[in-house]
């Protein structure tokens, strides 16, 4: 064999090899700050749209120097593997263009950057339903970050709704979402083959369950009442704090400082809370709000702070890692959100760099094997208030890809048994 055809068969291999696997989110670099997806109209933060609606993604840049970035769309099939199509089939207009708006920040200590990307623009429109992966390049065309986008068609009425196990030696603290998919106002050929679902806790991919089949079907409904196969842990409320006046104390804040020309803010320290009783406390499942009282334009006038955690009444677990965490770096486990074992006073201590606003945050243990205990130090009960999405996807005779062809959501505050 001629080294030619070594080289071209190696290429191949490599090819089909990188196309194997699924994407995975890009963590942003740490000059890169408050990603989120909004909705104008509605103004959640989350990454989950209807085809054909508006939508952004903002973030800051904190070197503040108005950098040219450029923006990148992969369709994929409904295991983030991407999909077999060209961009002009997913796409109306172009992509890999300049993100034209973007601000710099006014009146604060922190310098930056603020941009926005809008969806559908004059350049780019999305065509088809699913899951895309929206890539942020540099101006060399370096891919700098990536978020998980969900576009859905509103085809399938799904009615979610939660119940305990029927385990009792769960029944106190795992909560069991069931659903039933409606066929009845739009055909799906061979539904129980060809519809795939998963489900999400608070939106968060970690804990993804996938079931390929409903348990049955009764006329045009499909019915999922699994136990075992969708059974979460109810976990805990979430913890909160609230910068929105940088300079003041509040019921979670004990402290504000300024340091080195920046901002320094301590929270109360936190107990291990898994042996106390569930108590409600109304949060927002680890979402984050943006806001501020020192300006009307929170995407440039909010400051930044450096936000000190305290946990205390926990042993030092040598071999685990204890982390902050919530939707302020999309659920992630990193160098930034681990805590450090101080055994001076014998609390876990981690600070963070997080902009003005409403905040959700917990604590979790990371194990050897890279999983995520969110029960730990939180304990679980079937009360605490989750939120549990479903995802239909189908693929239509002759199509190559996956549609997202319904989202449905169902609240545990109104669990049964």
């Amino acid at each position: 064999m001629h080294t030619g055809q070594k080289l071209f068969l190696i290429l191949c291999f490599v090819i089909s090899v990188a196309k194997a696997q699924p994407l995975q989110e890009i963590v942003p670099p740490e000059y890169i700050q408050t990603v989120e997806f909004r909705s104008p109209e509605s103004g959640l933060n989350l990454p989950f749209f209807t085809l054909g609606d508006a939508f952004e993604l903002h973030f800051d840049d904190l070197y503040g120097d108005e950098a040219d970035y450029y923006y990148s769309l992969v369709h994929c099939d409904r295991n983030w593997y991407p999909s077999d199509l060209t961009k002009v089939e997913y796409i109306k207009g172009v992509d890999e263009q300049r993100i034209t708006q973007y601000q710099n920040s006014l009146n604060t200590l922190q310098m930056y950057t603020h941009y926005v990307l809008k969806f559908p623009n004059e350049k780019t429109a999305l065509k088809l339903s699913g899951n895309y992966m929206l890539q942020i390049l540099d101006r060399d065309f370096n891919l700098v970050f990536s978020r998980k986008l969900l576009l859905a068609e509103p085809l399938l009425p799904v009615e979610v709704y939660v119940k305990r196990s029927r385990d009792m030696q769960a029944i106190a603290s795992v909560q069991v979402p069931q659903f039933t998919i409606s066929t009845a106002t739009y055909q799906v050929d061979n539904p129980t083959q060809n519809i795939h679902v998963q489900v999400l806790q608070n939106h968060q991919w970690n804990s993804a369950r996938t079931i390929q089949k409903p348990q049955f079907t009764s006329g045009y409904n499909l019915i999922y009442r699994y136990d075992n196969e969708l059974a979460f842990w109810g976990g805990n409320e979430y913890l909160n704090f609230d910068t929105k006046d940088i300079r003041s104390s509040s019921d979670r804040i004990y402290a504000t400082q300024t340091s080195d020309d920046t901002y320094q803010t301590f929270l109360y320290p936190d107990e291990a809370r898994s042996t106390d009783l569930y108590t409600y406390y109304p949060d927002v499942n680890g979402r984050f709000v943006v806001r501020t009282l020192q300006g009307r334009n929170v995407d440039i006038e909010s400051e930044y702070s450096w936000v000190n955690f305290t946990l205390k009444d926990f042993f030092e677990a040598n071999d685990k890692e204890v982390h902050v965490y919530g939707a302020f770096n999309n659920f992630l486990l990193n160098d930034e959100t681990k805590m450090f074992f101080d055994k001076t006073t014998g609390t876990y201590k981690a600070r963070l760099y997080l902009k003005q606003g409403f905040y959700n945050y917990t604590y979790v243990v990371k194990n050897q094997d890279a999983s995520i205990d969110k029960v730990l130090l939180n304990g679980s009960h079937f009360q605490t208030e989750n939120i549990y999405t479903v995802l239909v996807y189908y693929r239509r005779f002759g199509d190559r890809h996956d549609s997202l062809i319904g989202i449905g959501e169902g609240n545990s505050q109104y669990i049964t048994d």
